[in-house]
């Protein structure tokens, strides 16, 4: 069994894919862009695949990558409910 990704990590990724942007994303976060692309940065290594591709000044969600996504929104929306 591989590495269980950390639950910041997910809530990043998931601001991120609902955001469109990692700017954006850091801000309703509180912290730094750099933050987020550092959390999505470590998040892809764990996985072993790109899970944004930008466009302009903002990210697109990697097509492969969007069941991931719904079961991050499932884990943050459980996890915000606690």
């Amino acid at each position: 069994m591989g590495k269980i990704p950390s639950i910041r990590a997910l809530r990043v990724f998931e601001a991120a894919n609902r955001m469109g942007s990692y700017s954006l994303a850091a801000h309703k976060m509180g912290i730094t862009q750099s933050a987020v692309s550092r959390q999505i940065k470590s998040l892809e290594s764990e996985l072993g695949v790109k899970l944004f591709f930008k466009e302009g000044r903002n990210v697109k969600l990697a097509s492969y990558a969007e069941e991931f996504a719904g079961h991050c929104q499932l884990v943050c929306t459980r996890l915000t409910a606690v």
